[in-house]
């Protein structure tokens, strides 16, 4: 028969006061990140907006040249940022194991080369699950006469939203996906979230000079190869 000892060395209460200390605040903490955590989903879910944000100037794409030297961190580079939100909120995955990233994006429409002197092609986007139905200009490249005033493309993006078309809108400092409109003061206001260092905001857009609605086709291309992950410079 064997026998075995177990010896248990008794806790000062000056000991167990501390540990108990310490175990209190890693709970403490521990709760305080998870009410955070659900608190952000729950506002991103009143809203209707659980999609991820990009933003144009992360590190992990900033760089990469789009087109004539534009870089994603620019002005120009925000219709990548949109593109990309509203891929990944309609959970297209552009067929890469990396999801439809701002950086993924870039590479498939240069491959396809979809960007052109007046910007983007958008027909470009059906292998990606994305297809144009609309798009208005304040300005006609065409005839270069034509001014279509700012309000009738605000109205052209309204009626986009209210279709539950996918909108997507230039008001002259970058391009924003629409995620919502509201009624404030007898005025229909278009909302955009953006992350701004490291937290999501909102804006509201009043002027818009330019707007693309496009609609989710039911299955992604299987035409499209998959990007790979290197960075083009």
């Amino acid at each position: 028969i064997e026998f075995y000892f177990f010896f248990f060395k008794q806790k000062t209460a000056y000991e167990m006061l501390r540990s108990l200390v310490g175990s209190e605040m890693c709970i403490r903490d521990r709760m305080k990140t998870a009410l955070s955590i659900l608190s952000i989903l729950l506002v991103s879910m009143a809203f209707g907006r659980v999609q991820e944000i990009y933003d144009n100037c992360d590190e992990i794409w900033a760089n990469d040249i789009m087109i004539r030297g534009n870089k994603i961190c620019s002005q120009e580079g925000t219709i990548i940022t949109s593109i990309a939100e509203a891929l990944t909120k309609n959970k297209l995955t552009c067929n890469s194991a990396e999801g439809c990233t701002p950086r993924v994006v870039n590479q498939f429409l240069r491959k396809a080369k979809a960007y052109d002197f007046y910007g983007i092609n958008f027909k470009a986007l059906e292998p990606l699950g994305l297809k144009q139905v609309g798009r208005i200009n304040n300005w006609d490249f065409t005839s270069q006469s034509l001014y279509v005033p700012n309000a009738s493309i605000k109205e052209f993006a309204i009626n986009a939203v209210k279709n539950k078309q996918i909108v997507i809108v230039w008001d002259r400092s970058q391009w924003w996906l629409i995620s919502e409109q509201r009624k404030m003061n007898d005025e229909i206001k278009l909302i955009a979230y953006f992350k701004s260092s490291g937290w999501d905001s909102s804006v509201y857009i009043d002027k818009v000079w330019a707007a693309v609605a496009l609609e989710k086709i039911n299955q992604e291309s299987s035409l499209f190869e998959p990007v790979s992950y290197t960075h083009l410079r």
